[in-house]
């Protein structure tokens, strides 16, 4: 996992989140059961965590799920704050995957169509098929599904993370 990849998911989660105004947060995000507020308040949770074990400090997502509603704009800050102080590790790595699939999940409950930046799919695609294994999956993915015959690498690291990409039930 390059530098340059982990910034590229952060970015892409931060671009993401930028796009939700008042009006899109009660709608369905592409994670099955929350809408976009839920799922902002999950990426700064997420993020918060991530920033602060990065910092030395230890939080726990589980003991703080109810004490963080945030903005999209708040939730980006605390993105931004993972990124600037995580380094190198396999934290960096689960993080880069978390941040893609939670822009994936913003960005297709705006947008039925859309996708995963062709790079950063491809390379997350690999990273996830190195570090992700059936019993590895736990609660924070379901198993994963089946893509279409020609899917794009957007389509295939959705139904890798166990999400149906919507496209894929209406072209099998």
């Amino acid at each position: 996992m390059s530098e340059a990849e982990f910034y590229a998911a952060g970015r892409y989660l931060q671009n993401q989140m930028a796009r939700l105004g008042p009006e899109n947060l009660g709608r369905q995000s592409g994670c099955e059961h929350w809408d976009e507020q839920q799922l902002v308040n999950h990426v700064a949770q997420v993020a918060t965590a991530i920033g602060d074990t990065a910092g030395g400090q230890r939080f726990s997502v589980s003991e703080h799920a109810e004490t963080i509603a945030s903005t999209p704009a708040e939730a980006s800050a605390a993105v931004q704050r993972a990124l600037e102080l995580l380094d190198s590790g396999p934290l960096r790595a689960m993080s880069s995957i978390e941040f893609t699939a939670h822009a994936w999940d913003i960005g297709i409950g705006l947008d039925p169509d859309h996708r995963i930046p062709g790079e950063l799919a491809e390379s997350i695609l690999v990273l996830d098929r190195k570090m992700l294994t059936d019993d590895s999956r736990g609660s924070h993915f379901a198993p994963r599904q089946q893509a279409r015959h020609g899917a794009n690498a957007s389509e295939q690291l959705i139904a890798f993370l166990g999400r149906l990409p919507k496209t894929t039930a209406a072209n099998p």
